[in-house]
């Protein structure tokens, strides 16, 4: 690991702190919007429910990345503002990884919008047969993965946090020193953590793209419904005008006979 100055170590501690404390009063406003100051209305459909759960996710995720340095064992080489040991290097990276649950609801949030506005799902066959999945996966996919990353000693020091890394640090990259703890890391990392989170860019953007196309091609019927209507009318009025224009002719011929006689 390269030295980092003392300094250097203090800025991203501060810079960590702020970027997540931003985090955290955010998801604490959508908690209080979505559960709290309106309870007659509270988490009273789906697009709420899971707001509320990828918000109470992203204040653990927030919380647990802000402490940087922190919790990282105070024995580490290299680190000065470390003051933790290894349980709470542990606890650290088991609620990094289950903050990994915030990328997936806002997955499953984009299938929401997807069912609303392409399928018109309800909310009470949402609820009923959509939301217990979306729950289950959402919340035991990253349980079952940090609970395997604490059996398998996966959790260690990781340069700036503790995360999903072998121990001790750059010990795959430096061959004279062994690897003692999170064997494997590497590929646990990117099949745990990398891949779910190419497949959330995957799915949020193919969802947005399917309710782009689907408000847009409901705009084109409005439009074209708009259109006849007012062809229809004006039609009307034509046709209109013209019997109010024959009847006035007629009149007018009437009145000269009339006039003649």
């Amino acid at each position: 690991m390269a030295e980092v100055s003392n300094s250097q170590n203090l800025t991203l501690i501060i810079a960590s702190m702020v970027s997540s404390s931003l985090s955290i009063l955010g998801s604490s406003l959508i908690i209080y919007k979505t559960a709290i100051s309106n309870p007659k209305e509270a988490l009273d459909n789906s697009y709420k429910r899971i707001l509320f759960r990828m918000s109470f996710f992203d204040i653990f995720q927030s919380a647990a990345l802000g402490l940087s340095f922190i919790p990282v064992p105070k024995d580490t080489p290299g680190v000065t503002w470390a003051f933790g040991n290894l349980t709470t290097c542990t606890v650290q990276g088991f609620f990094a990884v289950m903050g990994s649950s915030c990328m997936l609801y806002n997955a499953f949030l984009s299938f929401h919008f997807v069912f609303k506005v392409r399928y018109n799902i309800s909310d009470t066959v949402e609820r009923k047969k959509v939301e217990p999945l979306i729950h289950i996966v959402a919340i035991g996919y990253p349980l079952i993965l940090g609970i395997y990353c604490l059996l398998t000693k996966q959790i260690n020091f990781a340069g700036n946090k503790c995360w999903i890394e072998p121990y001790p640090y750059g010990c795959v990259e430096n061959e004279n020193v062994e690897c003692t703890r999170g064997i494997g890391s590497y590929m646990l990392r990117t099949m745990g953590i990398g891949l779910p989170m190419l497949l959330t860019v995957c799915a949020v953007t193919i969802n947005i793209s399917v309710v782009f196309w689907s408000v847009r091609k409901q705009e084109q019927k409005i439009q074209r419904r708009f259109s006849t209507s007012i062809s229809r009318e004006a039609a009307s009025r034509l046709v209109t005008g013209g019997q109010v224009s024959l009847v006035s002719r007629g009149n007018g011929d009437t009145d000269n006979d009339i006039s003649a006689v």
